[in-house]
């Protein structure tokens, strides 16, 4: 379970990974390519607020239930390791 968390995790930092260069792509983009009346101000850029404010709350719920989900394993292991010890 640890090693599939590990891996999920991997492959969501390449995929921040490329939105971030892909981004930067677009930024770059919008100063030295488009002329001053075409391009976007830096705010124009930013997440809306409520969507952000979402997308945090969503996040935050999925590592507490990582966390808990961890903290189960980790009792289970416990639990096994002291039976190991008994015998």
């Amino acid at each position: 379970m640890v090693r599939k968390a590990e891996e999920r995790k991997a492959e969501a930092r390449k995929d921040v990974t490329k939105l971030r260069q892909r981004f930067k792509k677009l930024m770059q983009t919008n100063e030295e390519s488009l002329p001053a009346h075409l391009q976007l101000d830096r705010r124009e850029f930013e997440l809306d607020p409520i969507f952000k404010e979402e997308m945090n709350k969503n996040r935050k719920e999925r590592v507490e239930q990582t966390e808990k989900e961890l903290a189960f394993e980790t009792e289970k292991c416990e639990l096994a390791l002291q039976k190991l010890f008994q015998k």
